[in-house]
Order: structure tokens, then sequence, then C-alpha cells
């Protein structure tokens, strides 16, 4: 049957063939939710773009048609490990799939192009990155693409959460392949990325599917904690199975993955800054469940995958809902219960902010590092040899490099520069502003077509240009050259250190700065929705099927830890969140919840004494600030209070807050959440009590000594003993840590806010890193004013 259009019967006979392929091929029984609908619609010949979670069975949605069509099926991806991964599956059932990425040799993707053409490949993934090649879409040209799918369709959107520059030349690929069907597809994406994406793609009446963001085997949670550590050593030696654990930096990951080893959980590390053997050992490793669990940033996960993970936990809280939701969806995905843990504090705010910052540059210092590298003394043609952190240095800017590499990114993105990648295979070339009339050769054509349309330096393979047009490397050097005496072209390169490359020095720099302000904005939005997902206690499946606008009926999921939550509403607590709230506005709504304790604890501290004068001041005198921080938490967790997402996560009134404020509605607040002592108890049930350590260090024993008494890694004392701490169970440190040994370890915690292991052993070689995080954690809750 001709791929074209159908009948009705033609369409329904290749339904039916679709449900067979499930079964032959695929060996699934039936469809999962949205899956059948979304094939109709592909089949039927209809521009679609699917939303399915995570776990969802987008793939099957172009791989089912690929086998119905007579064309070929290409599949953009920007993930080769997923390229790899379900090729590899693919072709373990004899599936005729292949894929193109910058992993393989030249000749290898000439073989893999040939048996495209020879009709030996339905299916073929491919880089975005791909398309900017004239080689390879000439390669393509004159064959009937059937189906042209754009996976991580998100991509696409300057307002996603993963926005790529090189998913903006898929249209012009799909114009000049003259594709016959788009399917667009992503995890996550709200209305306004919805939008752009049927923008970008410019797709016509659009079928638009949403399959379901629920995924009602996961158990959503978040646990709040000032100590992460603590109770995450505590899931992982109650819980069951293999799982994931998230932290939001590399030195993160790596401080993580050695205390999990020093506790005797198995453990590997994998963050974008290793070697490549190193991530993929570490891969292999977790795959083949020779370790517990993985300890990652959010480089690890995409196209891995792995159906019996049985825990996804975050160390730190993700910068917006579309990524937390994307992660925690590795989890489960066999249909069997999971846990999904956010371990919570209200300081992760800030390391989110900061990545805001980094990202998004302001305009000024957009125009600052264009103005630098304009004043550069080099020739037309040459790279400009500066790092970011030099870029900073130099324009004085007490910002971190980052910041300078987000404004190269931008001004690579509109075209002003190029971000050389060294390679003696590559050079970069662009037409001069006056053309010569073009010769009648190839390679000119070629070219031509490589450049066409755009503005800055595009970059030339060698080697594929020397296959496309079957020349060798001396005679393409000649006709480039001659292209470049005759005023026809400019070229750069080829460079074996990494650089810049202006498009045009003396080009005047004009961008609309409304897009750095906008993605900001953005930015900050989808950061505040992640905040409120974590502070407040309503049910968080119900949230994020809201924040996703999926249509719901049901309040509560019953499967999410708010859903256990015991509201008590009554006069106290009507008393009690109307003194905290207008503490908060006395206060102006200036100051975060450990100032507002200490007022209303009337604590004498340089800060609360400047509002001594306050009817509030002391008005819970009688509570400890631990317990009145927590009943902030409660405010917020009730939505009376929000925290702002500012330079500062300062407390605000909202409207509900107002109107228990003035007597208009009674509060009902979520129960105290139990003490740490609970905890402890069950700790001695398991043979490991840290009150066991307590009786130890009350009779005088060294850390060394308790860890010879008890048979246990010094490690795991120190861990008891950062627990105790924490919980108040002993008064003086100084039985632990002199104050001597507590000041210098403060010093270093002052100089180096991120640190691993590795630098505590080079920097306080004389102290145990257990001693290092127990100190680590208790000034953390100190500058929250809830210091035991």
């Amino acid at each position: 049957m001709r791929d074209g259009a159908h009948t009705m019967n033609d369409h329904q006979q290749l339904l039916q063939q679709a449900g067979k392929l499930l079964h032959t091929v695929f060996a699934h029984q039936q469809f999962r939710p949205g899956q059948a609908e979304i094939l109709s619609a592909v089949l039927q010949g209809d521009p679609v773009l699917a939303i399915m979670p995570t776990g969802g069975g987008k793939s099957l949605c172009y791989q089912l048609p690929a086998l119905l069509f007579e064309g070929i099926t290409l599949v953009v991806s920007p993930l080769i490990a997923l390229m790899k991964d379900q090729v590899d599956q693919l072709q373990r059932r004899r599936y005729p799939a292949s894929f193109i990425n910058s992993t393989l040799p030249v000749e290898e993707i000439r073989q893999r192009l040939r048996a495209v053409r020879a009709g030996e490949i339905k299916l073929l993934y491919v880089a975005p990155e791909r398309f900017h090649s004239g080689y390879f879409i000439e390669h393509l040209q004159g064959l009937e693409v059937s189906l042209f799918a754009v996976d991580e369709a998100h991509c696409i959107s300057q307002w996603g959460h993963d926005f790529r520059p090189s998913y903006l030349q898929l249209r012009r690929a799909i114009d000049t392949l003259a594709a016959q069907r788009i399917l667009a597809l992503t995890a996550t994406a709200t209305e306004r990325v919805c939008g752009d994406i049927i923008t970008q793609l410019k797709l016509e009446k659009p079928k638009v599917f949403v399959a379901g963001f629920d995924r009602p085997n996961l158990r959503l949670a978040v646990q709040q904690t000032s100590d992460k550590t603590g109770p995450l050593c505590e899931y992982l030696r109650r819980a069951h199975g293999m799982g994931i654990v998230y932290a939001g930096t590399r030195k993160g990951v790596e401080g993580l993955t050695a205390i999990l080893q020093q506790e005797k959980i198995k453990a590997v590390g994998y963050h974008a800054g290793m070697d490549l053997a190193a991530r993929k050992r570490a891969q292999e490793m977790f795959v083949q469940e020779k370790v517990r669990c993985i300890v990652a940033t959010n480089a690890f996960g995409m196209g891995i995958d792995k159906r019996n993970v049985r825990f996804v936990l975050h160390a730190d809280m993700p910068g917006a809902l579309e990524a937390y939701y994307q992660e925690a969806g590795r989890a489960g995905r066999d249909g069997q219960p999971a846990d999904c843990i956010l371990f919570y504090s209200p300081q992760d705010l800030y390391l989110q902010q900061f990545f805001i910052d980094c990202d998004n540059p302001e305009p000024q210092v957009v125009e600052e590092v264009y103005d630098l590298l304009c004043q550069v003394d080099i020739a037309a043609g040459e790279i400009i040899q500066l790092q970011s952190d030099e870029i900073v240095r130099l324009l004085g800017l007490k910002l971190p490099g980052s910041v300078a590499n987000a404004a190269l990114l931008f001004l690579a993105e509109i075209q002003y520069l190029t971000l050389v990648t060294p390679s003696p295979d590559v050079v970069y070339l662009k037409n001069p502003p006056r053309k010569a009339p073009p010769p009648a050769s190839e390679l000119w054509i070629y070219l031509a077509e490589l450049c066409e349309g755009q503005r800055g330096w595009q970059r030339l393979n060698l080697r594929e240009a020397e296959n496309a047009l079957h020349q060798g490397t001396a005679q393409l050097k000649l006709e480039l050259q001659a292209l470049v005496e005759a005023g026809l072209l400019q070229v750069a390169g080829p460079f074996l250190r990494r650089g810049i490359l202006l498009s045009d020095r003396k080009k005047a720099l004009r961008f609309d700065a409304r897009i750095l302000i906008e993605r900001r904005a953005e930015a900050l939005a989808k950061l505040r929705q992640m905040q409120r997902y974590c502070e407040r206690a309503t049910c968080r499946r119900h949230f994020l099927l809201d924040y996703f606008g999926e249509n719901h009926a049901a309040r509560q999921c019953n499967n999410c830890d708010n859903c256990e939550v015991i509201w008590l509403s009554s006069r106290a607590a009507t008393v009690l969140a109307q003194k905290i709230l207008s503490c908060v506005v006395r206060m102006k709504e200036r100051f975060g919840a450990a100032a507002v304790a200490e007022v209303l604890q009337g604590k004498e501290t340089e800060r609360s004494r400047s509002f001594a004068h306050l009817s509030t001041f002391g008005l819970l005198r009688d509570q400890p600030l631990q317990q009145i921080i927590a009943d902030i938490h409660r405010l917020v967790a009730a939505g009376y209070l929000q925290r702002d997402t500012g330079e500062y996560p300062v407390l605000q009134v909202t409207a509900s807050g107002w109107e228990v404020l003035r007597g208009q509605r009674e509060a009902a607040l979520p129960e105290p959440t139990k003490p740490m002592t609970r905890t402890l108890r069950r700790f001695k049930a398991k043979g490991r009590s840290p009150a066991r350590t307590l009786q130890l260090v009350q009779q005088g024993l060294t850390v060394a000594e308790i860890a010879a008494e008890r048979n246990l890694q010094e490690s795991t004392v120190w861990g008891h003993l950062r627990e105790l701490a924490l919980a108040g169970e002993f008064k003086r440190l100084d039985q632990i840590i002199p104050a001597r040994e507590f000041a210098e370890i403060e010093t270093f915690l002052r100089k180096h806010r991120e640190f691993d292991s590795a630098l505590i052993h080079r920097s306080l070689p004389q102290h145990h890193p257990g001693k290092v995080y127990l100190v680590a954690a208790l000034l953390r809750v100190r500058e929250q004013g809830a210091a035991p």
C-alpha cells in the first residue's frame, strides 16, 4: 500500500496492522493511554503535538508508523544515549532502525546513509545539529520522508526548560525534505510552550494530545529539612530496590556520593564534569545493578530506559516543575509503586536563583561583553581566546564567569559570533557583504546552500564535503582558496583550540533586550511554582496536574504526603496564625522566617532588638524558636504566607492570609510534623541507635573510641552526632568539637560555600569529613535562627 491519502477502510486496516505489530514486534498486549489516538492521527496524516509523561510510551508513536509507511521515518533527538539505547533494543527485535550522530566515523555515516537509500532502514535517529549540514540533507533529498518526528520538542521553545537553538533549523529541514507528516513529542510542556512548538514548527491545525501527566503509581512527597543527608541516608537504609538521587551541583554529587559510601550504601556518582569513560562506567554500574543508587546532576537520566527504579530522591530543589517531573518520572516505569521524594530547604532558592542569574545576563552585560570582544586586536577570521572568567575580570564585573558564558551563548544565538569547537577537519565560512557573480561549480552550489539565509559564520566539515563532492582534500582546499580570492567567500580555520569567532567586528550590536528580560521573568515564575509545590500542604498530584493544564476531578490523590496531612481548625489555630501574620505585616513583609521568629520570641539579638517597639515583639516568648519557625512553615503550607522569589526569600501575606488576619475566616493549619526523637527510637529498634552514641559521648568517649566500642565506621558515628545535635539532644558541643576546631572549620566553610570530601582532605587534613559536615549542618540551622 502506498503511503498517501487513505480511505476510511485503508485507515482501519493500518490501525489493525499497528495492533498486530504492537504484539508481534514489541510484545505489548495493548496500547497505553493516549497511544492509539495519537497513532490514529499520525496515520491519518494530521500534524500532531503529543504531550506524554516520562515512561508513557512516546517512542511507539513513531516506531509503529515507521513500519507501516513505505518511506523513511526521521526522529530528531538531542540525546546520544537515547539513540543508542533505543536502536540497540529495536535491533534486538529485528527492527530496521539506526542512528547518525557525532560518535560515528565518516565512513560509518556513509554506510548508514547508503542503507537508508536502499530501504534497509525504516527509522533513523538524527541529532538536530545534523540538519546544519548540506551534505547530510543532500543525501536524504529525493527520499520519501513519511514521518518527521521531533522528540523533546520543548527544546524548540525559548520558554521551555531546555531551549536549544539547533532546534530552530528543523522547520527548514522539514520543508527541504518535503516531509509528509510531522509529529512533535515532549514529556512536559505548559500551554505557552505548546503554543511556541506549534508556531516554530508551523504546524497547521495540529491535533494536540495530552495523554495524561498523571502517574498514579508514584508516591509524591516533600520533606522540609535543613540537613539533607541525615533523612536521605535514613530513607536509603530502610528502602528497597534501585534508585536515583539528584543533586543540584557537581560538588554536591561528589560530596553526597562520598557520604553514602561512608555509610556503606552502594552508590556511584555521575555528572557532566566527569570524563566520558567514567560516566559510561557509572551508568553501566547502575544499569547492571552493581550499586543501589546513582547520585547525579540533571545530566543523567535522559534516554536511560531502566524500568525498575523504585525511588527518585532530590537532595536539592530543581528550578522548574517541568524539570522536576521529568526527573521524578524516571521512577516506576514498570507501573509498580515507587517513591519520589524531594528534600527541601528554603535555602535551595539561593542556588536556583544563582543559576537563573548565570543563565540570564542583563542586557548591559551582553553589550559590554560584545564591546570587549570587538576591541581585541586580532585579524579578521582569527579566534579570540578569552575564557569566561577572563572576560568578567577584564570588564571589572563582580560576577561569576558563567554569566559571561551565557552572554556568549546569547550572542551566538543571534549570530554575532560563533563559538569555535577545535578540529582539524572543520572550517568556518560566510558570504562577504558584496558577492561577485557565482561560478558554475558543485562546490559553490554546496556551500551556497549551507550559507543560505544565515548571517554569521557557518560550520563546514571538510570530510563531509569531500565525501559529498567526491574530491580529495588538496583539491577541495584549492577550490576554497579560489572562491576566497574571487571575493565570493570568507574562510576561517581550521582551529586547534577553543575560541570566539566574531561575525563582523564593525557591526553594531542590536537586539531586543526584552528577550533576556522575559526569559529571566519566566525562569523566576517557574521557580515560584516549584517553591509553591514544595511548601504548600495541598495535594501534590493535584498541584502538578493543574500546572500542566490537565483536567481532573479529584482534589486528593491519596498517594502523596499532603493527602495524609491532618488539618486543625480551631480558635487556637486562628489566634496563632493572626499573631504570626501580624508580625510579618509589622515588619513590612521584608524579612524571612528566622528574623520573624526572633521578633515573636523576643530574642535578644542585634537584629531583633531593632523591632522591640513592635506590639508583636515577644508575643510568643514562651515558645522555642525552632517551634515558632515550624509554625511559620505551617502557615506557608496552608497558603496564608508565601516566600518571595527575590534576592532573599522574605515572607509575604497572601490574600487568604489577610482574611485570617482580619477575622474574616478561621485558620486551618496542618498538624505539626513529628519530632526527631521518634526517628531516634526507630534507629534504636534497628540496632543503629544514635541514642547509644549519645550515652557514650556523655561518658566522655571520643568519636574514635565510640566507633571501636560499637564496631562502627567513624563516619557513621559522626552521622549520629549530626542528627543528635540537630535534634537538640545534647547541649555542650565542645564535648565533641573544641571551640578552636569549630572556629577553624567555620572559617573554611565561610570561604567554601560548596565543598566535597576531596576539598576537605586537602584543606583540613586534620579533621574527619564527618566533623566538617556536622559543623556545616549546625551553621545552616543557625543561619535560619533555629540552632539547638
